[in-house]
């Protein structure tokens, strides 16, 4: 979700954007392995429902987030340029503010395309190769039939 567009501004002396302590370092790897065993269990079908959901959840707001702090900034400092950092090809690149905010908006809105494929694999499940549903679709209250 860490997007290489992301806005940084000096804060002055001391910790500011871009600065990794050994502590965020352990904490970024902690949530790394968190969000790469839940995708996991996607793939295999082990209570894909409810870890699809959690996904989905952790994936808005995480967007929501990034999204929202970078708009705030490139409000607040429209008329300046920004260094296109971490891509391929762009090093020492400038952009301007509207140019970022644009790449900002594609980026979210492909945060929620991400959000609404975990969202149907909530609704419609994870098909009878997974292995919650061996025994058959789940069936909901409303679904049941009264014989």
């Amino acid at each position: 979700l860490a997007h290489s567009w992301a806005v940084s501004l000096p804060l002055g002396a001391g910790d500011g954007p871009g600065v990794w302590g050994r502590g965020t370092q352990a904490v970024e790897l902690v949530l790394s392995l968190l969000v790469l065993s839940l995708c996991g269990l996607v793939v295999l079908g082990m209570k894909s429902r409810h870890v699809a959901l959690l996904l989905a959840a952790a994936v808005f707001a995480a967007a929501v987030s990034v999204t929202a702090a970078n708009v705030v900034t490139l409000l607040l400092h429209s008329s300046d340029t920004f260094p296109v950092e971490d891509t391929a090809g762009m090093e020492g690149v400038e952009a301007d503010a509207a140019t970022i905010a644009d790449h900002q908006r594609y980026f979210f809105f492909q945060s929620m395309s991400t959000v609404g494929a975990l969202l149907l694999l909530v609704v419609h499940g994870p098909g009878p190769l997974s292995a919650d549903e061996q025994d058959g679709p789940l069936e909901f209250a409303s679904e049941k039939t009264v014989a």
